[in-house]
């Protein structure tokens, strides 16, 4: 059972409290209407919205608005990963994420989270190298696909039993 509370309990909360750091997180909740309702607070600080829409979602963040601001700096993206669900996705998808910051994504227990960091294109070796032996087929998958995956890598995964593409591991 999970310690979080219900979409509904968290949705009241955006709404009612007047607490910056709830909302802080309840702006950067995975849950689109929680999302909504803490951007309709005028509570809200407004530094988390702006840096969810700089970061690619739209002023409302009901969802993706197009293309992200390039200037987003990597402290104001380490900003938003400490943000919640929604945040740390926009940043997995960021152009402008650095290797660190994509190193720390891989990490978290999320495998929509992870294959967005194993597709993304400053993803270091060493991460790839993490990503190629994920629990999730699709995770390894694209891990492997990706141009920065060093060749022993793959070389040594599949002398393990793996198959080239990652997918499985074959007998």
């Amino acid at each position: 059972m999970s310690d979080r509370p219900p979409s509904f309990v968290r949705r009241h909360a955006a709404g009612a409290t007047d607490d910056p750091d709830t909302l802080v997180a309840l702006a950067c909740d995975d849950n689109v209407w929680v999302r909504r309702d803490a951007a309709r607070n005028p509570a809200t600080p407004r530094w988390v919205l702006d840096l969810l829409v700089r970061a690619g979602a739209d002023p409302q963040l009901r969802g993706r608005r197009g293309e992200p601001d390039l200037t987003l700096t990597a402290v104001d993206l380490r900003r938003l990963v400490e943000g919640g669900p929604w945040a740390r996705r926009l940043v997995a998808e960021h152009p402008a994420a650095d290797a660190d910051v994509l190193d720390a994504l891989a990490t978290i227990d999320s495998p929509v989270l992870r294959l967005a960091v194993a597709a993304h294109r400053n993803t270091a070796s060493r991460t790839l190298e993490r990503l190629c032996a994920d629990i999730e087929p699709e995770v390894r998958a694209a891990a492997a696909a990706h141009p920065s995956t060093a060749p022993d890598t793959l070389q040594l995964l599949a002398a393990a039993g793996s198959s080239a593409d990652l997918h499985t591991v074959v007998g």
